[in-house]
């Protein structure tokens, strides 16, 4: 992923001490963005202390992405612009069709990614809103809970639903966390590589649905 400044950002090249913290937001349109991101700017300093190494991301062209920087303020957040729609879909993001002059003619919605040392997922929060967005004074305090704690990440009760062609039998019907344990983030950000018999199979983070063709949404957002 490329990066405002013209550096290059790989997740698989992070090596903070504690969480890469990925914030993905909707774009230049989006005022409620431009506060979000903004406070998260501002409070860079207390999430590197704490060994966090965050980046913004958006689906915004370069230009978009910059006159985001200039006009929201951004002085020390790295910000990544270009993340493509269908990769927002495999991580389980709600896309939205524009209905504003000012509106990409499709975005994702926002959404928050954790993620472990070892590049598995460690905590997530998607959004079908711009609305109703985690705290970042709140994700500062979990944060010095669960390090201090040694606080696993959870979610492992839940079973993955079928998964189709996307996996392999013997991995359907597997908790997540068994699927976690043997899954790597790969540097596109998107992607997670479960192998299992010798194949690799391609799997979502958070949800892996039976058939792949889009599900709508009552609020209008759609999800693979």
């Amino acid at each position: 992923m490329t990066l405002t400044n013209g550096s290059c950002w790989q997740l698989a090249e992070r090596r903070p001490e504690q969480f890469p913290m990925i914030v993905f937001y909707r774009g230049l349109h989006c005022p409620v963005c431009k506060t979000y991101i903004a406070e998260l700017d501002a409070k860079l300093s207390e999430f590197t202390r704490r060994g966090i190494e965050v980046v913004a991301v958006s689906g915004d062209t370069n230009e978009r992405a910059q006159q985001s920087c200039t006009e929201w303020g951004l002085t020390q957040l790295a910000v990544g612009y270009g993340f493509p729609i269908d990769e927002a879909r495999i991580w389980g993001f709600f896309v939205s069709h524009a209905i504003k002059e000012s509106e990409a003619a499709e975005f994702f919605e926002p959404g928050l990614f954790l993620i472990k040392p070892d590049r598995t997922l460690y905590a997530s929060s998607v959004n079908s809103m711009p609305f109703a967005r985690p705290h970042f004074g709140g994700v500062l305090n979990a944060i010095d809970f669960v390090v201090k704690n040694h606080y696993p990440a959870r979610g492992e009760a839940r079973r993955l639903a079928t998964a189709g062609s996307l996996l392999p039998d013997r991995t359907r019907h597997v908790p997540r966390v068994k699927l976690m344990q043997n899954a790597q983030l790969l540097s596109t950000l998107g992607w997670i590589s479960v192998v299992a018999g010798g194949a690799t199979a391609v799997a979502i983070a958070i949800d892996v649905y039976r058939h792949p063709q889009r599900m709508k949404i009552m609020n209008g957002g759609e999800r693979p």
